[in-house]
């Protein structure tokens, strides 16, 4: 009972069926529908507006929330959140819009709080107390305030997802390297299309990633091994099955769990709503943000399950994999013209070589 607290403080709105004895919890979850997430338009299913009949195996998917599960599914689910510990509270400080900053001395102040994250950015293995503040905020100067501040919350994360077998260290690998690409091209997207507040989008892509780092880190290899490594909407439909919800709802009963702003959480959890929400269940500027973290991620998963395959030859708007078709629909607004194009840009590629050597978080 004592780790149910955890789902107590994660959403207001599952109290009630946390509460309710088991008897009188959620239906079947064959049979369970979907809360629409925050920020979805009412009344709008998962196959309004789409322009193609939808494939049989998305129009079969039903994303379930915790608290849709009944007594046996949330105790399971807990045991699984209980795996995970809490990162630093200095995440959810860079994490604030309120206390963003782009001054170097500013953020080498923040970080020079925890000398190994210090020292993480700084690269001067031989202080033990972490650099001198002169000398972090000339190294987050020489990388750039954005790319500093996102290598720090990679490395926060890495110390909550780790590994106790190969099968989980190479997963978790692919996993940080599909996250890192995926921020790189979110960031370039983001400026090339003008839309505001880029970094809260590169932070929005990144932590749509902790689900899928948590089941890796805490399923049981059993059923880790039943999870396809590739394809979004296999990868959450077997999840699903498995856990009873898939990986982008634990990332959000983490990050709620984490004390993360509530504004951060909701965008990065609803980023893989995509895969079956049709771009008119939300606002128009919110549907651009989500469109642009989505896109960013299926094609940072793609260029690390192939690593041949170039940026360029992936086309959401002709590619007929289920985890673009709804997609095609955001990518037709105004306000995301001009995506779909911008993964071929030289600059990008040249972006992502570049974002291939740089250090990833250590095992």
């Amino acid at each position: 009972m004592a780790m149910l607290r955890i789902f107590r403080r994660v959403d207001a709105a599952a109290v009630a069926v946390l509460d309710l004895p088991p008897d009188a919890a959620a239906p079947a979850l064959a049979h369970a529908e979907a809360r629409p997430a925050g920020g979805f338009a009412r009344g709008i299913g998962p196959a309004a507006g789409a322009s193609r009949p939808l494939p049989a195996a998305l129009a079969a998917y039903r994303p379930i929330r915790a608290e849709q599960l009944d007594a046996a599914g949330r105790h399971a689910l807990a045991k699984l959140c209980q795996k995970i510990p809490r990162p630093p509270a200095m995440l959810a400080e860079l994490l604030d819009p309120a206390q963003a900053t782009d001054d170097a001395r500013a953020l080498a102040q923040r970080l020079g709080r925890e000398p190994a994250l210090a020292r993480a950015i700084a690269q001067p293995r031989e202080a033990v107390a972490g650099p001198p503040p002169a000398v972090l905020a000339g190294a987050i100067d020489r990388l750039g305030v954005c790319p500093a501040r996102q290598l720090a919350i990679r490395w926060m994360l890495q110390a909550v997802f780790v590994s106790d077998c190969p099968q989980r260290r190479v997963l978790l690998a692919a996993a940080w390297q599909a996250s890192t690409l995926a921020c790189e091209i979110a960031a370039h997207l983001a400026a090339r299309v003008r839309l505001a507040r880029a970094p809260a989008l590169v932070d929005a892509t990144a932590l749509s990633f902790v689900g899928r780092l948590a089941t890796i880190a805490s399923m049981p290899k059993g059923l880790l091994e039943r999870v396809p490594p590739r394809g979004c909407l296999e990868r959450l439909a077997a999840e699903q099955a498995l856990l009873g919800v898939s990986s982008s709802e634990i990332g959000r009963l983490l990050m709620l769990a984490w004390d993360l702003p509530r504004a951060v959480v909701d965008e990065a959890a609803e980023v893989d709503a995509v895969l079956f929400a049709p771009h008119a269940a939300w606002e128009p500027a919110r549907a651009a943000r989500l469109a642009l973290c989505y896109l960013s991620a299926r094609c940072g998963e793609r260029l690390v399950a192939d690593p041949t395959l170039d940026l360029a030859d992936i086309d959401p708007m002709g590619d007929p994999d289920a985890e673009f078709h709804q997609l095609r629909g955001y990518l037709a607004g105004p306000a995301q013209a001009g995506l779909a194009g911008a993964l071929r840009d030289g600059a990008l590629r040249e972006a992502l070589r570049h974002a291939r050597s740089m250090p990833q978080p250590p095992d």
